[in-house]
């Protein structure tokens, strides 16, 4: 962050809201059709708002507001390139229909318009704030309901497009798009495992087979995380952790089994934080694993 940015900060009460967030958004309807309503005369005529731009230092605290975003309008750029994306991934895996493709867009749109609108409305409050402790708390408090909406990806199951996509698609497409998701899932996962165990080879040498070896165990005996994000890496070193002793040890010779677990063992310590994130789900990781150990090893990536 700037110096200045910095001497503006220390200088307002407000800094410790630097680690609060972003105002609820209005409850998520299904939209019914290209008219229906959530999104305002814009999103009604399936036009992409342009969020407001806000001057001065209220900027110090767009990246506070919406981590990952170097600002406010950065993150409204972003998130349209990433709906087209999104769009066209559906387009291509269901066949949709001139009419389920505009419903879809103007659910997406009404999801990026009402996260915007929210960190917008935060930064605001941020910078007019007069640090009170209440206030802090509620800021605290949206900001991790905003982090909530974003985390699953802005076109989750619980976004506004998705409560719309599966009430569009018929039992065929849905099935299409459900075993595209679940392909997607598994290959992320697959290549963060391999970015993980790159990482650990470091310290702990392994042959190619050996490698490979740990791949395949983490692919079939533990579930791939709920979410995809900043946390991948401790999400891998917590499976490997908790995976049974005899299962590692069955892969690597003795030192590289205790080299090994003197890297991951502190993973074990992280399971609250992997569930408070939305990665784990407590008390669904047995049917998770069940499920995991049912689905083929291999798995080709498919370009969005």
């Amino acid at each position: 962050m700037p110096n200045a940015c910095l001497a503006l900060l220390n200088s307002m009460p407000i800094a410790a809201a630097l680690l609060v967030g972003v105002v609820r958004a209005a409850p998520d309807d299904v939209v019914q059709g290209a008219n229906g309503g959530g999104g305002g005369a814009a999103a009604a005529e399936g036009r992409i708002f342009e969020p407001r731009m806000a001057a001065g230092p209220a900027h110090a605290f767009d990246q506070v507001i919406l981590p990952g975003f170097p600002s406010i309008a950065a993150a409204h750029t972003q998130l349209v390139t990433r709906m087209e994306l999104y769009l066209a991934m559906v387009d291509r895996t269901c066949q949709i229909s001139e009419e389920e493709r505009t419903k879809l867009r103007l659910a997406a749109s009404t999801d990026i318009k009402r996260i915007i609108d929210s960190a917008e409305d935060l930064r605001r409050r941020l910078v007019n704030a007069r640090g009170g402790r209440a206030e802090l708390a509620q800021s605290s408090e949206d900001r991790q309901t905003l982090q909530s909406r974003l985390n699953p990806g802005p076109f989750g199951e619980s976004s506004l497009v998705g409560k719309t996509l599966h009430n569009s698609l018929n039992a065929e497409q849905l099935a299409k798009y459900e075993a595209h998701c679940v392909e997607r899932q598994r290959e992320h996962y697959r290549t963060a495992i391999e970015a993980t165990l790159l990482g650990l080879e470091d310290v702990v040498p392994m042959t190619g087979n050996q490698h490979d070896a740990l791949i395949n165990l983490l692919l079939t005996e533990t579930p791939p995380p709920r979410i995809r994000g900043p946390l991948d890496d401790t999400y891998v070193r917590y499976q490997l952790a908790t995976l049974p002793e005899s299962s590692i040890r069955a892969q690597l010779d003795k030192r590289q089994a205790d080299l090994l677990e003197a890297q991951v063992s502190t993973a074990r310590n992280a399971r609250s934080l992997l569930i408070k994130q939305g990665l784990i789900v407590a008390g669904d990781v047995e049917q998770a694993i069940e499920e995991a150990k049912k689905l083929p090893q291999n798995y080709r990536l498919i370009e969005e």
